[in-house]
């Protein structure tokens, strides 16, 4: 298996992950970003599924529009770490880590050059 594809696809699993895993944690209680808000959690699931997904599938444009979601997600991801201040938790912290393995397999995936067939 391609490299881009190993990469591509622990980092939707770290992001998968990171939504269950405290998303904020204030006096010792952590929450989940799932247990805040469903929908942002969806939208978290959902941008590190077609990540992941993409360059799992492999190709140029595949490779391209997974770049996009990863870019999105580590955007995304780094406004609510930014946002949290001391409060942030385990999952915050994991989640951008995730979102960038995404874009590196994208990068990777678009330098690849075509197997012969």
């Amino acid at each position: 298996m391609e490299k881009s594809k190993l990469i591509g696809i622990a980092g939707g699993a770290l992001d998968i992950i990171s939504t269950f895993l405290p998303f904020v944690s204030f006096m010792g209680i952590g929450v989940t970003l799932m247990a805040t808000n469903a929908a942002q959690g969806g939208i978290v699931i959902g941008l590190a599924a077609i990540g992941a997904g993409l360059l799992f599938k492999g190709g140029k444009t595949m490779s391209i529009i997974a770049l996009v979601a990863g870019i999105l997600g580590l955007a995304l991801s780094l406004y609510w770490l930014s946002k949290a201040g001391g409060m942030a938790g385990t999952g915050l912290y994991i989640m951008p880590v995730g979102f960038l393995l995404i874009v590196v397999g994208g990068v990777m995936g678009m330098k690849q050059k075509p197997a012969n067939s």
